[in-house]
């Protein structure tokens, strides 16, 4: 009797095992049930070229059937093994169709430049900071203390040398589009100088960085903590005093040439606001410092150490996230007019690419 139960066992667990096999169409073929994308998105450097990963049910499934399109060949071409060849910057979407027809997935693809060339030159000097105004005008702080509540010496470049502006000293400086140095000093006061004259005026509040856009936008980080992750407020100079701007806070700030700030908070999170009563927004990465050439070209140095003598790595905005320059590193950064960055590096060496 025990025989044959085990023979009735056997044949019942062979039937049941024969019920969970993929579906077999008539012609002998197995039938895609679904199909997902390993990321519904690719960001893919142009001239480089990306197996993309595909999940298939059943995962016996010949993927070999399948049929792949590009929504725009010129930006993005696919084989028929699912090979993407970034052509150039651009975004297209890449879609894989079953051999019936009856299922279909996308994958969106941004297609951004390669980094840019990175041949750097050492300038000579040492600083702690560095700002460039839409004119050009290059403003550094330096190493040497000139004041015990004021800090650094704050000089502007000639075109071989930086050359020390009297009556005043600071430890951050931004610069405004017709070359007005702004500076932040020791103590928080804020100073800025339009004709580069010996006396500075002292604008109202205090603050612990400064930013001028291409358009003269003027903003400052604050001194008021308003986020223990955040940091301190961000202000908007609005001709006779700062304005607090709404729901963010950050350590570092730059402007872009249509006015709109982007900060790096406390916690190296980076945001920028659109305006327009549309909230702050996050975007990818994570930063130490940023800033933004009249041209909107924008840079930010890392937090991962590239040099331990140099600081962290340097990465330009390619619309989708960062783009890393190879071998170079910093601690401070902003951006000339035809969006090249200047640096300065954890050494105080000067460099501009």
């Amino acid at each position: 009797m025990k025989k044959i139960l085990l023979a009735l066992a056997i044949v019942t667990a062979a039937m049941v095992a024969s019920c969970v096999k993929p579906y077999v169409a008539p012609d002998n073929k197995i039938k895609l049930k679904s199909a997902k994308f390993a990321s519904d998105s690719l960001i893919l450097t142009a001239g480089t070229v990306y197996q993309v990963d595909i999940k298939c049910d059943p995962d016996n499934f010949d993927i070999n059937t399948l049929k792949w399109q590009s929504s725009d060949t010129t930006v993005v071409a696919v084989s028929s093994s699912g090979s993407v060849d970034a052509k150039k910057e651009g975004q297209a979407t890449i879609t894989v169709i079953s051999p019936d027809n009856l299922i279909s997935v996308s994958c969106k693809v941004f297609v951004v430049p390669p980094a840019p060339a990175c041949n750097p030159t050492q300038l000579t000097g040492a600083a702690t900071d560095i700002g460039i105004g839409a004119d050009g005008s290059v403003f550094i702080t330096g190493t040497d203390s000139v004041s015990a509540t004021g800090g650094f010496s704050i000089r502007k470049w000639n075109g071989s040398s930086f050359v020390v502006l009297p009556a005043c000293a600071a430890v951050r400086v931004a610069a405004g589009p017709d070359g007005t140095p702004w500076v932040v000093n020791k103590s928080h006061l804020i100073f800025n100088n339009p004709g580069l004259n010996l006396i500075w005026n002292q604008l109202p509040g205090t603050a612990t960085d400064i930013a001028v856009g291409a358009d003269g936008s003027a903003y400052i980080i604050g001194t008021d903590s308003v986020s223990a992750t955040g940091g301190y407020s961000i202000q908007k100079w609005n001709g006779n005093g700062w304005t607090v701007m709404p729901q963010c806070a950050g350590v570092r700030i730059a402007v872009d040439p249509h006015g709109t700030p982007w900060v790096v908070n406390k916690s190296h999170l980076i945001f920028r606001y659109p305006g327009n009563g549309v909230l702050w927004e996050q975007m990818p990465g994570a930063a130490t410092d940023i800033g933004i050439g009249a041209d909107g070209s924008v840079y930010i140095t890392g937090t991962d150490v590239a040099s331990n003598t140099g600081g962290y790595s340097i990465s330009k905005w390619n619309g989708y996230g960062w783009t890393k320059l190879s071998g170079v590193s910093g601690v401070n950064i902003s951006v000339s007019p035809q969006g090249n960055p200047w640096w300065v590096d954890q050494s105080h060496l000067i460099f501009k690419n």
